[in-house]
């Protein structure tokens, strides 16, 4: 489970086969956040661009088709990556 960061609080993105559906979000970000289409195995495997931000916390970019926006969801603190 992903969490989003809001004013009260994480909201769960529960990963299904296919998408990534974003749960428990208000109206106003819930427009923007239905188009969001991320592959389930995409996220696991790490295949979105996922970047640090100032506070620490690692946050990845997913594009929303429709509106052309996007959105940072916050990620667990993985392990680096071996080469």
């Amino acid at each position: 489970t992903l969490f989003i960061d809001s004013q009260n609080g994480g909201h769960p993105v529960l990963a299904r086969e296919h998408a990534i559906e974003l749960a428990c979000l208000d109206d106003t970000v819930s427009k923007i956040a239905a188009r969001v289409e991320v592959r389930a195995r995409e996220a696991q495997q790490r295949a979105v661009l996922i970047h640090a931000h100032r506070d620490g916390k690692r946050r990845a970019r997913l594009a929303v088709r429709r509106s052309r926006q996007g959105m940072n969801l916050d990620l667990p603190q993985w392990p680096a990556r071996k080469h």
